[in-house]
């Protein structure tokens, strides 16, 4: 049997990880813990950009989680793939590939004329499963919540 994990025993993992890295003198690494098919726990420690020593905390949630199909009654369909370790999101015949800003919140990199400022931010629900992506695309409108769609 499996238990989430402590404070304590997220501190001593911590302090294992940073050890590590002293020791090893690696640039950086991210860490992430899962429980029955969930992640109970992801963080990112060091630098991910070597060269330009730049730090950026790893997305909440894995990538496959965030990849689907999310719908609008009046917006319409959504698409985020993943390949790799990116994503991309698709809406309306555009694709564009989906930076990580912090926590579950993305920026569209490479596209800003046709979609200025849409920081896609991924909500989930309770059980902390993804359920929706909210975009904001429209400066005077709240977000646009599109619904994920489950396949079964």
């Amino acid at each position: 049997m499996t238990h989430a994990p402590t404070d304590a025993r997220l501190h001593n993992l911590d302090r294992f990880v940073r050890h590590s890295l002293r020791t090893r003198r690696a640039p950086g690494v991210a860490v992430g813990v899962i429980e029955r098919g969930r992640v109970i726990h992801a963080k990112g420690y060091g630098v991910c950009d070597c060269r330009r020593r730049a730090r950026r905390p790893p997305p909440e949630r894995l990538l496959r989680e965030l990849a689907g199909e999310y719908v609008h009654p009046g917006y319409g369909r959504v698409l985020v793939t993943r390949s790799g370790a990116a994503l991309t999101l698709e809406y309306n015949g555009v694709r564009a590939p989906l930076l990580h800003e912090r926590g579950d919140v993305f920026r569209i990199s490479g596209v800003a004329a046709q979609v200025p400022r849409w920081e896609p931010t991924f909500r989930v629900n309770q059980a902390g499963r993804v359920v929706s992506v909210a975009i904001h695309m429209e400066p005077t409108v709240a977000p646009v919540v599109f619904r994920k769609r489950i396949r079964r």
